[in-house]
């Protein structure tokens, strides 16, 4: 690590305006006995409160596991104290979780921070942010910005463990991606007042393009996140003394919390981003099955998760026999920075085959190989009705329904699962992602549905499908 605080250190210890880059870790014996770890690529904590803030925390790395049981935090990794991170640059750090931070049995205070471009989490999730356990003082994480971080497992952005007790507040989390399709956040704690793409249960989340500028991740005026933040006074931004009753800036509006990193009592301006080009796509389309002459409708998404505006200029298929696959999107493709565009596809078999064919995508970011080489597959030999639909995972009940039923998924605890609901057909009505947090119990409301046979697809998050077959009466 570039930084140890190990020697109970409390808050008058101060860690302010720095860079720290390039470190690697320190191999740590786990204090609650989990075993031995290289933790904290650029700050190690134990057992100590430090002061961190202003530091430009980048390129470091907590992911050589060799002989031990993992690797963390790749920015900072704190444990078992009361640490203060604010006002710091957490970017382009790896970890195999938490590849911008992990905190472990901590009650830290995290406010304003930007947490970017971080990687990893190949074992345990987390590729912004990452929580285990508490002591008898939760985490606050307050305004931060926490924006285009990966994981390779759960919660592209932040990874709740379920023994946390974290008050995660303000914050705008968006852009991050997951190879395993969870949503940004994994887990549950207490998350009120954010900005969360995709959406998250919370009082007073919202699920909106928060509009940043691109070099800095400063909101435009009329971002959905300006005054959106938690209400109470004490979440205020700084009053602007010249114009009572409104923001000083970097903050915005009226004096109500801004989420993200430059709303709240701690706001102030950041070290601001260089351009950065990355455009991120899945190298792979698996299509559901169908059958002729019926046709498949896929939504392919295109990410921008750069701080340049990303350009798609065309699509071509290879080996597409008789034109199966066609696209029906005008070029180019214009996506602002943090934002998504889909690339809509149909594909509609001619005869009882497989499908394999190539899309080629071409665009303007120069750290990808142009065109971008997608493979397709997809089978329609096999009806809907022939899939084999007496799973031993799932439950239905009751069946037949009105179209109210209970999703029951036995001995698969705390997992993550995608669940669809598909039509005799084979097309598609519903799609949603879950993480069962208590019992794995899915409720489902399916009234708008005509009477008949439906089919529900469970996904697990290691790629393997159960399906059930129910009637709506």
């Amino acid at each position: 690590s570039v930084v140890l605080f190990i020697n109970h250190e409390d808050s008058t210890s101060v860690l302010n305006g720095f860079t720290l880059k390039n470190g690697n870790g320190t191999v740590w014996l786990d204090e609650h006995g989990a075993g031995i770890y290289r933790e904290g690529g650029a700050i190690l904590t134990a057992y100590s409160s430090p002061t961190i803030s202003n530091n430009l925390i980048i390129y470091n790395n907590a992911i050589n596991h060799q002989g031990i049981s993992s690797a963390g935090g790749g920015g900072i990794r704190a444990g078992d104290g009361n640490p203060m991170i604010i006002n710091n640059v957490i970017m382009f750090n790896k970890g195999l979780y938490g590849g911008g931070i992990v905190l472990n049995y901590c009650g830290a205070k995290i406010y304003n921070n930007i947490v970017a471009y971080n990687s990893g989490g190949d074992n345990y999730g987390g590729g912004g942010m990452w929580f285990n356990g508490n002591n008898s003082h939760p985490e606050l994480v307050n305004n931060n910005t926490i924006v285009a971080n990966h994981s390779n497992l759960g919660g592209g952005g932040v990874r709740f463990y379920p023994s946390c007790v974290v008050y995660f507040r303000n914050n705008i989390v968006w852009a991050n991606t997951c190879n395993q399709n969870t949503p940004q956040i994994q887990g549950s704690t207490y998350v009120t007042y954010n900005n969360v793409e995709g959406g998250f249960t919370g009082t007073g989340n919202i699920n909106q393009y928060p509009k940043f500028k691109i070099d800095s991740l400063l909101l435009y005026s009329n971002s959905p996140c300006n005054d959106a933040g938690d209400p109470s006074f004490i979440y205020n931004d700084i009053e602007n003394s010249s114009i009572p009753g409104h923001a000083l800036y970097p903050s915005q509006g009226n004096l109500r919390n801004d989420m993200g990193v430059y709303g709240g009592p701690f706001a102030k301006r950041m070290i601001p981003f260089a351009a950065i080009d990355s455009l991120v796509m899945n190298s792979t389309i698996n299509f559901i099955t169908s059958a002729p002459p019926d046709s498949v409708i896929y939504r392919y998404i295109l990410k921008n998760q750069g701080t340049n505006i990303a350009y798609v200029d065309s699509i071509k298929f290879i080996n597409n026999t008789n034109n199966q696959v066609r696209c029906i999107n005008t070029f180019p493709i214009v996506t602002p920075t943090f934002d998504k565009d889909t690339v809509v596809l149909y594909w509609k078999p001619y005869q009882n085959s497989s499908l394999s064919a190539t899309m080629l995508v071409y665009h303007k970011d120069p750290k990808l190989t142009n065109p971008f080489s997608v493979s397709l597959n997809g089978t329609n030999n096999i009806g809907i009705n022939e899939i084999k639909t007496d799973s031993k995972k799932v439950l239905i009940f009751p069946n037949p329904s009105n179209g109210i039923v209970d999703v029951v998924i036995k001995n698969e605890p705390y997992v993550p699962i995608n669940i669809s609901v598909l039509d005799t057909s084979g097309r598609e009505i519903y799609n949603n992602n879950y993480m069962p947090v208590d019992k794995t119990k899915i409720f489902l409301e399916l009234k708008e549905y005509t009477s008949g046979i439906y089919f529900i697809k469970i996904t697990f998050n290691n790629g393997s499908t159960e399906f059930s077959k129910f009637v709506i009466k």
